[in-house]
Parts: C-alpha cells; sequence; structure tokens
C-alpha cells in the first residue's frame, strides 16, 4: 500500500516517540474512567449497578452527578490532547522524506510540499516533532481545542438521533407488540422481523453515521492555524467528494484494527494509521479547491455570456470597434 509505505518512511527514527503519543493519548483516558469507577466505589454506588432514569428522578441524583462530572473531566482533559495528538501527526506528516530516496511520485509530494512551507526541496527537511506537541494545546489555543469537540459532539448527536431514529422506531413497534400480549403466530412473526430489522437498521444507521462524520475530520489538524475561522465549515469544503477516498483508506487498515485486538500490533498499527491519514487530510487540504467568497449575492455576476462580449466591445476605442465590424 503506497500511502502505508511512504508513512512508514515518515515514521523512521521516529516510531518511540509516536508510541509515547499513542500511551498518553490512552492513558489520559484511562485516568477519567478509572476516576470514575474509584469515586463510585467510595460512594458506594458501584460501576456495575445499573441505573435507569427512574432511578436518577426518585433520589439517585449522585450516580448522575459523578458521570456527568467525569463527562466534564473527559472535555477539560483529554479535547487537548486529542488535538496534540493530531498536531504531532500533521508535523510528522509535513515532514519530508529525503529527497534522495523519493520516488517519482513522491518528488511531486515533495514540490507541494515545499511550496506549502514556502521552502525549497534542497533546503534539509525540517526537525522531527517532539512529544511536547502533544501537550501544545494546554498553552495555546485551550478554549479553541474545547469549542472543536463540543461542537463535534452536538454534531454527532443531532446525525446520530437522525440516523438511529428507524431502528428506534422498528424496536418500538416491536416492544408495543410485546406488550400488547399478542401471542398468535403473526404476532411472533412481526416481532422477529422487528428484531432482525431492527438490528440491520442499527448498523446501518451506524454505518452512514460514521460516513457523516467524516466530513468533520480535517477540523482537528487545522486548529493549530488561529487564523482560521469556521473549522466545521473548512472541513466540509476540504472532504468534498473525498469521503469515498477517505473510506477506502480506513478500509485498507481493517485489517490491522483486528489485529490491534492482540494490543503488541497496536504499536505499530496506530502510528502508521495515524501518519497515513494525516498525510490523507494534508493532500486534501492542498488540492482543495478555493471557497466561493461569502456575501455574493445571488444571480450576481451572472451575466449572459452575450451581454459580457457586447459590453467589452463597446468599451473598446472606436476605431478598434470599427476594425472588429468590418473583420479586420
Amino acid at each position: 500500500m503506497r500511502p502505508a509505505q511512504r508513512a512508514r518512511r515518515r515514521l523512521k527514527g521516529s516510531w518511540l516517540t509516536a508510541n509515547a503519543v499513542q500511551c498518553t493519548r490512552i492513558s489520559s483516558s484511562l485516568i477519567v474512567l478509572l476516576g470514575e469507577m474509584a469515586l463510585l466505589r467510595l460512594l458506594g454506588l458501584g460501576a456495575e449497578k445499573v441505573v435507569d432514569a427512574e432511578t436518577l428522578w426518585s433520589g439517585g441524583w449522585m450516580y448522575g452527578a459523578v458521570l456527568l462530572g467525569m463527562l466534564l473531566l473527559d472535555w477539560l482533559l483529554v479535547s487537548p490532547i486529542l488535538a496534540g495528538q493530531a498536531l504531532y501527526y500533521r508535523r510528522l506528516a509535513e515532514t519530508p522524506v529525503s529527497p534522495r530516496t523519493a520516488e517519482d511520485g513522491e518528488k511531486e509530494e515533495l514540490d507541494e510540499i515545499a511550496k506549502t512551507r514556502e521552502l525549497s526541496v534542497n533546503v534539509p527537511a525540517p526537525e522531527r516533532p517532539s512529544y511536547c506537541l502533544i501537550f501544545f494545546f494546554f498553552h495555546h489555543g485551550y478554549w479553541r481545542t474545547l469549542s472543536w469537540r463540543l461542537g463535534l459532539f452536538v454534531r454527532r448527536l443531532g446525525w446520530g438521533m437522525l440516523c438511529y431514529a428507524p431502528s428506534a422506531l422498528i424496536a418500538g413497534y416491536g416492544e408495543i407488540i410485546r406488550r400488547s400480549g399478542s401471542r398468535t403466530p403473526l404476532a411472533d412473526m412481526t416481532m422477529l422481523l422487528c428484531t432482525l430489522l431492527g438490528l440491520m437498521a442499527l448498523l446501518g444507521g451506524f454505518v452512514v453515521l460514521e460516513m457523516l462524520m467524516l466530513r468533520y475530520l480535517p477540523a482537528q489538524y487545522l486548529l493549530a492555524d488561529p487564523k482560521e475561522g469556521g473549522l466545521f465549515r473548512q472541513a466540509r469544503h476540504i472532504m468534498h467528494a473525498r469521503v469515498g477516498e477517505t473510506i477506502w483508506l480506513y478500509l485498507g487498515f481493517a485489517g490491522w484494527f483486528a489485529a490491534s485486538l492482540a494490543v503488541i500490533p497496536y504499536f505499530y498499527a496506530a502510528p502508521l494509521f495515524q501518519t497515513t491519514r494525516a498525510a490523507a487530510v494534508l493532500r486534501f487540504i492542498r488540492y482543495a479547491p478555493p471557497e466561493q467568497q461569502r456575501g455574493q449575492k445571488k444571480g450576481e455576476n451572472r451575466t449572459p455570456p452575450i451581454r459580457r462580449r457586447r459590453d467589452r466591445v463597446q468599451a473598446q476605442p472606436a476605431k478598434i470597434q470599427k476594425e472588429s465590424r468590418s473583420g479586420i
């Protein structure tokens, strides 16, 4: 796989740092999870107990308060680390391989990166990113990362409600039939179909939701630039007609994702996937068409071609007009 080969070349000499970044990102989430379990244990609630909405309203508010507090802690602690992880792999993807060892297809990429960074290919490659980049957003753009993750959560919640609505309706219809007490063969067959269709709709909703969320993928790689505004709008513009290509990139790593369940392959697959994805997003950014100017009124600059040509002819001097009429 050509993108993976390029990622391996960029990771050469940086595997240890990349794995340290991955371990830090996982540790931040584990700290929040372990803190939640420990607090529930101290309060005598226990993480193994199932607490439904009725229990929360009837006095079990402490459980809800702990969950809400841990969600808030996860938002405040993990969001900058997620953004720092994306920044590290963006810097790693911007580090070109040596021009001497680059293949023909990679030389064009080197030229594009050099133009983007206002460098020449003959200039030595920039230093490899350091591990400290994962903590970059704790003192630069911290609130920007919180806004990004909150916006991502709101969009996932909104699209999720829409994508999972068919599954919820099918499951609700099956529950109504079950509670009606009807034991006829038709009712049993209907409940069975509702179960199967509900599972299919649930799986389909999950796939569609993830495809929709891919449109916001470049947003995390744009956080380091304080001049960038409207992250999600720009991300959608960058990913226009690129979602299918991104899906194929994910499917190319499906085997590695499955192997990562054995833990050890994760330390090879995760840095390779993150670097490949960052390089793909940077390529999408470089080749994204320019956005249309906002504030342009509808119908503006839509003069018919014949009229525009006539206006240009009328704007010419009289001598040139005479020559144009005579066919000279």
